[in-house]
């Protein structure tokens, strides 16, 4: 059995059926995430030598951006929950000279504690930068949402739906004018080819692509790709193509994800209860849209033996955790913590009962044999 870690491509990338020539918003559009923070920064005149708090639980790649524009990070632990905590904030606060700080807002989840923090931060002068990138759809679907975010957010689409790309908001209430541009011939046929393919690899399990060996030349191929998309000529900022302008002219479709991800996670997290794993993050607010299911697996072992078996888990950030030094260490115990024992599982909306069945299966059978729980 073959359970992707991503969603399947949707219907509309394959034949997008938009007419408007012309698309207005307030997300400023950007190549991807990281390029979103990287301007974003910029925008607000941080500078080389200005000192940003980072919370030390995230992927270097999404700041290798602000580092080479010469932002230093200073970095802050977390809860074992992945909640903010003041008292892990406010110690680095006797470096007054502390510019900005970034939140990120894990896995679809918002931190109850957050508004309490984004008060104190102001206190403090703090530029805040909110960080969506897992919690896109979180955000762009909350009602009340002009009074939700820090002072600025930023995000990426393509961890909840199959689009590439980012953005970011500087001003909900300002929207920017984007002329659509149609998808090429040959984006539409490549995407028709993986869309079926992914659909036949699942329906037969022929070919099980978390497989060790798979996954690694999966990732060289990714990584030439991927040297090749940084080195492509620059974005155009008032031109987009017509999948993002369907999706965001699609609100039934969103609420639609977001229906499918919350209803998982709640069966998984209640699955999950009654083999005795008690999953990192609870749901308190129904207009989340949780990017995955997180678990703290002390063995180790657990997301080899998912893969192996056909599961899209994984660990994060991976190997992507930046590299601290020894005084960043002593302070960022639940940051290791954390990043030596999670495993993500899958919640998103192309996932059926059968598969949650064989996820949950698989998950019990592990500690089980392993006599764990």
């Amino acid at each position: 059995m073959i359970i992707p870690a991503r969603p399947l491509l949707e219907s509309f990338l394959l034949s997008p059926n938009l007419t408007k020539k012309e698309f207005y918003s307030s997300i400023n559009f950007t190549k991807n995430g990281r390029t979103a923070l990287e301007e974003l920064a910029l925008e607000f005149k941080l500078k080389k030598g200005d000192k940003i708090l980072i919370p030390g639980l995230i992927c270097y790649s999404a700041i290798e951006n602000l580092i080479k524009i010469g932002l230093k990070p200073i970095f802050y632990d977390l809860e074992l929950n992945l909640n903010l905590n003041w008292s892990y904030i406010s110690k680095h606060l006797k470096h007054k000279d502390i510019k900005a700080i970034l939140i990120v807002n894990y896995f679809g989840f918002i931190d109850t504690n957050k508004y309490q923090i984004l008060s104190l931060c102001r206190d403090q002068d703090l530029l805040v930068i909110d960080d969506y990138c897992h919690s896109f759809l979180t955000f762009y679907l909350k009602k009340n949402r002009n009074n939700m975010e820090g002072i600025k957010v930023f995000f990426n689409f393509n961890k909840l739906v199959r689009i590439g790309g980012g953005g970011y908001i500087i001003n909900s209430k300002v929207e920017k004018k984007y002329l659509i541009k149609s998808e090429t011939f040959i984006n539409h046929i490549l995407r028709f080819i993986l869309s079926n393919f992914e659909k036949f690899n699942i329906k037969f399990s022929i070919l099980n692509i978390y497989n060790k060996r798979i996954f690694w030349l999966k990732k060289y191929f990714f990584k030439i790709f991927k040297s090749k998309m940084d080195h492509k000529k620059d974005f155009n900022y008032y031109l987009i193509n017509s999948s993002i302008a369907e999706l965001f002219s699609n609100e039934k479709l969103l609420r639609e994800v977001q229906r499918k991800r919350l209803n998982n996670y709640k069966i998984i997290y209640k699955s999950l209860l009654e083999i005795g794993i008690t999953p990192i993050q609870k749901i308190k607010d129904e207009e989340i849209t949780p990017q995955n299911i997180s678990i703290i697996d002390n063995s180790g072992y657990l997301n080899n033996y998912l893969r192996e078996r056909g599961i899209g888990s994984y660990t994060w950030p991976g190997e992507e955790l930046p590299i601290f030094n020894d005084d960043e260490e002593e302070n960022l115990k639940n940051t290791f913590y954390i990043h030596k024992r999670i495993v993500c599982l899958p919640v998103h909306q192309s996932i059926k009962n059968n598969d949650i069945k064989y996820i949950i299966e698989k998950v019990q059978e592990y500690y089980s044999r392993n006599n764990i729980l």
